[in-house]
């Protein structure tokens, strides 16, 4: 961020810098590294969350107003307007109970 013109914001937790501009932020702190192959999956476990009013609707995210980008792999990124929604199986929803996980890139 030291070669942008943008200010990063300071963090409620974590040191590592944030985008002002982002509607929504997500500070982690490192849960887990675990070696794939060639590749490095990172498990951040999500300790503060920075969020603008407008993208709330009744205390939750509003998908629809969060222009969100993907990045499925290597240079690839993928605009999300395009969503779609599938229930999630009872006996998946044991893990989205507890710690809430999210993969994290971390250089």
């Amino acid at each position: 961020m030291g070669t942008t013109a943008c200010h990063p914001p300071k963090n409620a937790v974590v040191n590592p810098p944030r985008v002002a501009a982002a509607t929504v932020a997500l500070e982690c702190e490192l849960y887990d590294r675990i070696e794939v192959g060639v590749s490095v999956l990172i498990l951040g476990e999500v300790v503060h969350a920075h969020v603008d009013e407008p993208v709330l609707t009744d205390d939750r995210i509003d998908t629809d107003a969060v222009e969100s980008v993907g990045r499925p792999a290597g240079n690839y990124y993928a605009a999300t307007q395009d969503r779609f929604e599938l229930e999630r199986q009872p006996w998946l929803r044991q893990f989205g109970q507890g710690r809430q996980l999210v993969s994290c890139w971390l250089r």
